[in-house]
């Protein structure tokens, strides 16, 4: 009975995980589209910076960056990380978005 009991626990365990899953892909973004391009606008000039000025000297120059561009666009690092994670999971929307960028700021 014993055995029973785990395999059926480990499937719910399972099942729980799945849904998860499924939910978080359909899930909309935390963030409206316009305040996470702005955000990954300005993140993206702090990495250019660092690239080009510091060199690898400062790694942990773009995690403070980044910090203080989300502080200041008023945008907490969940809302951030969640909407990144919708769009890595919907890459045709992440594609669009990214070329919408691209055409505004050349």
């Amino acid at each position: 009975m014993s055995f029973q009991f785990q395999k059926y626990k480990l499937l719910y365990y399972f099942a729980a995980i799945f849904l998860l899953a499924l939910y978080s892909c359909s899930a909309n973004p935390s963030l409206n589209e316009e305040r996470f391009k702005g955000a990954l606008v300005k993140i993206h000039e702090c990495e250019a910076y660092h690239e080009l000025k510091l060199g690898n000297n400062q790694p942990a120059f773009i995690e403070s960056c980044k910090t203080k561009v989300l502080k200041d666009l008023r945008i907490s690092s969940k809302d951030f990380e969640q909407t990144t994670q919708y769009y890595k999971a919907h890459p045709k929307e992440f594609e669009v978005l990214y070329d919408s960028l691209l055409i505004k700021n050349p």
